[in-house]
């Protein structure tokens, strides 16, 4: 692929399926205000029910819908597992027990 060849976002991801994340860095169409994106996609239930949230210093992630949640049996092992607050948002501290 390449990188410096100009191509709409439309063209770089239509043969993906799974893009996981990026970032896409850019100008308007005018030249005159730079432009940053960051997107997040996922394959799992949880992952797919993720939306950014505003903080006062900077962003996060949290779950769109809190009832949509669920442990994966088989996933990783309880240990790294992270507590959530019941709105979905990982308090990255991990669970005990």
């Amino acid at each position: 692929m390449n990188v410096y060849e100009i191509k709409s976002m439309a063209e770089r991801l239509s043969g993906n399926t799974y893009p996981g994340r990026g970032i896409v860095l850019g100008v308007t169409p005018n030249g005159k205000t730079a432009v940053a994106a960051y997107f997040i996609m996922g394959r799992s239930v949880n992952s797919r029910n993720r939306v950014f949230v505003q903080e006062p210093d900077g962003i996060r992630t949290q779950a769109a819908d809190p009832a949509r949640m669920e442990d994966r049996p088989g996933g990783r092992s309880r240990s790294h597992r992270h507590q959530r607050r019941p709105d979905g948002h990982c308090l990255g501290v991990p669970r005990q027990g």
